[in-house]
This record gives structure tokens, C-alpha cells and sequence, in this order.
């Protein structure tokens, strides 16, 4: 199990060898014009950059980004790293919620970047879609795939499940489908 500080992990997350974070939002989003960080009160909300489009509309991003080195864990293809508990519940500590499950997160989109020397491919995935999969999966993927904790600060836990891209890309696809939306609202009507 690794060890972090926040802070210092929060400062990591923002630099990139070579492109930068923001270098790779305007590459990746056609018509983006301005990409700023996210103030401290916006970024606690799940939004690490604001881009802006030509015609003025604002995209919330959240990144990802992967430690150099990473790519030996992999079974031929990059993993995406999905939180399930961002506090872990342990005796009288309450849990919770990892940002994958996060209703309350404003962000339009993850974009998982990951050092060159690993992987020179970035993915950006809308939110909800990556929410819903992970809802509709992570027993499955928890039982299939690795699951991570480190401790933070040396006061708690988070727990993640890596997943090979392929598999949260065919999940995200999966929610894109319309299914027997009937049953659906009747579901939702009885919660």
C-alpha cells in the first residue's frame, strides 16, 4: 500500500513532462479557445480545468493522470483508474464515496492522461456515462480486476479498481443505449 500526501500528490497531478494538462485539453477538444484552472471552491466539486469554446461554451474537466511507470502492471493495453472510496469506511471512520460514484461531481468530462514513456494515447470520457458504467460493473470488475488502497496523509484510506480501457470504453458505449426505459422509470418510481 503507498503512502501520500495531498498536497503534494494535488501539485503532481497539475505538471506534465513535455504537454501539459492544458496543452492536451486544447489538442483533444475542437473549438476550445481557453482552458484555465479550476479555482479551489470549483475544483472541490470534481473540476480540475474550465474550457471554453469559440462560441463561448464552458466544458468541466477533471483529470487523471497516471505515474510514469505504471505500464508494467498492464496486461497489454492501459488501465483507468476508477475510485470507489475516496474515504474508506473503517471502525469509527464514516466512508466515502470514491469521485467514480460521485452524483454530486459537476464535471462534463474525465481526461486520463498517462506519461508518454507508458502510453501516448489520452482519453476523455463524458461523467454520467463513466458513473453509470462503473455503477452497473464494479462488482464484476472489483472481483476481476486489481484493486488499490493507499493512505493519504497517513489519516485514511482511498480504494480504486484498475480497469483495461477496452473494458470501461465497451461499458461506456453499453449506457449509450437506450433500454426498456418502462422498466426503468418504474424502478425509479419505487426508490
Amino acid at each position: 500500500m503507498n503512502n501520500y500526501r495531498f498536497q503534494e500528490r494535488l501539485e503532481w497531478s497539475k505538471g506534465r513532462l513535455g504537454e501539459t494538462d492544458i496543452d492536451t485539453i486544447r489538442n483533444v477538444l475542437s473549438g476550445c479557445v481557453c482552458v484555465e484552472e479550476a479555482p479551489v471552491d470549483i475544483d472541490k466539486l470534481g473540476i480540475d480545468y474550465i474550457a471554453t469554446l469559440r462560441l463561448g461554451s464552458k466544458i468541466h474537466l477533471d483529470v487523471k493522470r497516471r505515474e510514469r511507470g505504471v505500464s508494467r502492471y498492464w496486461d497489454g493495453e492501459p488501465e483507468l483508474t476508477l475510485e470507489q472510496w475516496s474515504v474508506c469506511p473503517s471502525g469509527s471512520l464514516r466512508g466515502v464515496v470514491g469521485w467514480t460514484l460521485d452524483e454530486s461531481k459537476a464535471t462534463d468530462y474525465v481526461l486520463y492522461t498517462f506519461d508518454p514513456s507508458d502510453c501516448g494515447t489520452a482519453y476523455l470520457i463524458p461523467f454520467q456515462l463513466l458513473r453509470m458504467a462503473y455503477l452497473h460493473n464494479n462488482g464484476a470488475w472489483r472481483q476481476r480486476y486489481k484493486i488499490g488502497r493507499c493512505t493519504t496523509d497517513g489519516r485514511y484510506e482511498t480504494e480504486s479498481v484498475f480497469v483495461p480501457c477496452s473494458k470501461v470504453l465497451e461499458a461506456v458505449s453499453a449506457e449509450m443505449r437506450l433500454h426498456d426505459t418502462r422498466r426503468k422509470t418504474e424502478q425509479y418510481r419505487r426508490e
